[in-house]
């Protein structure tokens, strides 16, 4: 394992069957998004063989046995730990990978670029800068670029929201373009994690959004910011399905009626559990987007 004294990134990768498909790559890919941070497939021209590498941001490594837990539905993969290489990668590596591997992408209006980039930004767009020092959020993930669109998608539909919360916010990316798209609204962010609220805040300053967005790290529906500012008209949660579905109660509580929530962070597979705990609590869904087995759910009361 490489040593590395300060860093929080881990990866485990290890190597896909001879012959996989880009296609059945993405099975595999797809299983481990659910709890890694980024996932990232490989291919080893050499050997002809996909390479999977899993990033997880986390004081602790990640517990082998826990990732090997989820593979073992699939026989044909026959993994064991001494085929997962744990390495504690040095920050500077990571965002060095990140610098390289963030271009500037289009997701219907939005224009979301990192820190980094120098090139042309184009006039006519919403823009959205994101730290290219980002691990994670960086709008390249499916439920990312999904988010983005459904947002889109009401304000095309002339839906105006004036007090928003952001729930689980990770990078700010989600809040920052909430603001872009209705400027007047007022925009709670939350994570309880001190860093994400950190990346919020940075993001909002960067995308001059800082008088629309108030970022609190804290314990979900339970922090004195968001009891302070509920009923919201829009709440925006990309998290995991499991925390949704906990959360599905409050959530309900927390929304006037006639508003509206963004889901992400679930599989297609998992639409009927995160559905059925929301309609106990008033909520119906009214749309949804695939996006490479990614379900974005966008429900109202």
């Amino acid at each position: 394992m490489t040593q590395s004294a300060n860093s929080k990134f881990w990866q485990i990768s290890f190597l896909l069957p001879k012959g996989l498909s880009h296609h059945g790559t993405e099975r595999y890919s797809s299983i481990m998004e659910e709890v890694a941070h980024s996932v990232l497939a490989r291919m080893i021209e050499d050997d002809n063989r996909w390479c999977l590498e899993m990033m997880f941001h986390a004081e602790n490594p990640p517990n082998l046995d826990s990732v090997l837990s989820y593979f073992v539905h699939l026989p044909e993969l026959s993994l064991t730990k001494e085929d997962l290489k744990l390495e504690n990668i040095p920050d500077r590596n990571w965002l060095e990978h990140v610098y390289k591997e963030f271009p500037p992408i289009h997701v219907g209006d939005f224009f979301v670029y990192g820190e980094h980039y120098d090139g042309d930004v184009p006039d006519e767009m919403l823009k959205l800068q994101i730290g290219s020092a980002m691990a994670f959020g960086s709008g390249e993930h499916q439920t990312t670029q999904g988010c983005l669109l459904a947002l889109q998608k009401l304000k095309k539909q002339g839906l105006e929201f004036n007090n928003i919360l952001d729930m689980g916010c990770g990078s700010g990316i989600l809040s920052v373009a909430a603001a872009k798209l209705w400027p007047q609204s007022k925009i709670i962010a939350i994570d309880i994690e001190e860093e994400s609220t950190l990346s919020t805040l940075h993001h909002a300053r960067t995308n001059n959004c800082v008088d629309s967005i108030s970022a609190k790290t804290g314990n979900g529906y339970k922090t004195e910011l968001v009891k302070d500012n509920a009923p919201y008209d829009l709440i925006i949660s990309n998290i995991l399905s499991s925390v949704l579905i906990e959360l599905a109660e409050e959530l309900g509580s927390n929304l006037k009626t006639e508003g509206f929530a963004v889901l992400a962070g679930l599989l297609e597979r998992q639409i009927p559990q995160v559905t059925e705990a929301h309609s106990m609590h008033c909520l119906k869904l009214i749309d949804k987007n695939i996006n490479d087995n990614w379900a974005i759910l966008t429900l109202k009361r």
